[in-house]
């Protein structure tokens, strides 16, 4: 299957971030004079910030320098029409330009209801296995669980009833499954630290074995469509697959292309929100180096090379938006150095960087990152776990400033699932909390696992009803509803 190709991103169109030419550096300027005259001229230097080395793709031509002014053309401002600017804290770097409306839309799995907890706090729970659970991907009624005991089950939600276990015989993975997807076509795709990529069919009963990768899988991702996936590896490469659509199509065994360029095993990749039917235009992903590249996977090239973006593991990566709404596709990193730091396609330097998690000791780790949307006026919203038992709500609309820190958890933040203006978090001793990103308040908590830590959360809908579901080390699957 052929993919089409597709200019890097550049500065350009209406969005605050896409303003083009002399129009977007003089406004930018405007606001970083009449900002440093106030502050006293005080405000630290973007270069200041960032203590990384970075090697730049000699053969993309540059598109833009990263200053602070600059970076503030690059950053996400509210919307125009904001019905409550107020949840926004004053801006005490560089005022956001000027943008149009058109911004992200509340989750449709956000329910207000949601917020005086569920219809039975005691859950229904499903026994699948004595070991972990390593992953989990939802479908309308379906959940289907990775765990370390080398099977994928399948559990049906509206019942809360085990179906099958996709393992036996030749079928299946002989090591622990460590990440897994669904098809919107109903097939999953799951992989393993067996180094392959298991393609299930609809009924589970068959399975097509995708081998190119030499070493354990540590993620996946398949596009909108269902035709392309990409799996990262410890093997240091990340492979882009035909996995086949539609009557008679036939599933290609063989990578479509690979990724290289990492020098330690990927830990970590996300997939930019721009892409559309075949084509899947830009990624990110981090290694066990703290490296973080900057791909355009239309021609499987680095545009940024980052070697030490990050101390120590990249443990997070997401995409900010999508280009309906904040303009080119905007990265979160995360590290076990426990800093965050946001990526631009259209800028050849992370725009910002802030540690917000670490222990006394000056070290920690930034574990989860979840994206939602303020559901009071439809701005972006960041949500942060660590190792510090600490969660962090972030405004992308006033350069990534730190509006909450919520500390009402007692043992590392594992999970974390957010979706308008409430988030879902799992830690080490079990529990589910749910917070209000709007107030900061602590509004309930669940007992999800009885013996370790919560590793998976997610929502979905089926049969006119919410299901919250979630499972972890003790091989059990919780589930809570609300109608």
């Amino acid at each position: 299957m052929s993919l089409k190709k597709t200019p890097v991103a550049k500065p350009g169109g209406s969005r605050a971030g896409s303003l083009s030419g002399s129009y977007a550096l003089r406004a930018a300027k405007q606001a970083s004079r009449s900002t440093d005259k106030a502050a006293g001229d005080q405000r630290p230097s973007l270069t200041a910030l960032i203590d990384t080395k970075c090697k730049i793709n000699p053969n993309v031509r540059e598109e833009a320098i990263a200053t602070p002014e600059r970076s503030a053309a690059a950053g996400v401002s509210p919307k125009s029409n904001c019905r409550r600017p107020q949840l926004h804290p004053p801006q005490n770097s560089l005022s956001p330009l000027p943008c149009e409306p058109r911004f992200i839309t509340p989750s449709p799995l956000h329910l207000e209801r949601w917020a005086h907890g569920p219809v039975d706090s005691a859950g229904s729970i499903v026994n699948l296995s004595d070991r972990p659970s390593l992953c989990m991907s939802l479908m309308g009624t379906q959940a289907a669980i990775g765990s370390s005991d080398h099977a994928v089950y399948m559990v049906d939600v509206p019942s809360a009833q085990f179906r099958k276990a996709l393992y036996g015989g030749n079928r299946g993975h002989t090591e622990w499954v460590t990440c897994i997807s669904h098809l919107p076509d109903g097939r999953i795709l799951s992989g393993g630290m067996d180094s392959k990529l298991c393609l299930w069919d609809r009924t589970g009963s068959r399975c097509t074995d995708l081998l190119s990768h030499t070493a354990s899988i540590s993620s996946l991702k398949v596009a909108p469509n269902g035709c392309l996936a990409l799996s990262s590896s410890y093997d240091k490469s990340i492979l882009l697959w035909d996995l086949g659509i539609g009557k008679g199509s036939r599933v290609n065994q063989k990578p479509l292309a690979s990724l290289q360029g990492h020098r330690a095993p990927v830990m970590a990749f996300a997939l930019g929100s721009s892409h559309t039917n075949n084509n899947i235009s830009n990624i990110a992903s981090g290694c066990r180096e703290g490296a973080v590249i900057l791909w355009d996977a239309c021609t499987c090239s680095a545009i940024l090379q980052c070697k030490q973006a990050h101390t120590g593991h990249v443990t997070a990566l997401e995409c900010l938006g999508d280009k309906e709404t904040i303009g080119p596709d905007v990265f979160l990193s995360g590290g076990q150095d426990g800093a965050l730091q946001v990526w631009d396609f259209r800028v050849r330097y992370p725009v910002h960087r802030a540690v917000l998690h670490s222990s006394s000791k000056g070290q920690g780790a930034l574990s989860c990152i979840s994206v939602s949307s303020n559901s009071a006026c439809g701005c972006p919203l960041v949500v942060t776990g660590g190792a510090d038992k600490l969660m962090k709500v972030i405004d992308p609309c006033f350069s990534f400033q730190v509006v909450h820190t919520l500390s009402h958890h007692r043992d590392f933040i594992y999970s974390l699932f957010a979706s308008g203006s409430l988030a879902w978090s799992g830690s080490g001793d079990g529990s589910i909390l749910v917070h209000d990103l709007i107030s900061g308040k602590c509004l309930y908590g669940l007992g999800a696992s009885a013996n370790g830590a919560v590793r998976c959360i997610g929502m979905t809908v089926a049969h006119q009803q919410d299901y919250l579901i979630c499972t972890g080390d003790d091989g059990n699957v919780m589930m809570y509803t609300k109608p």
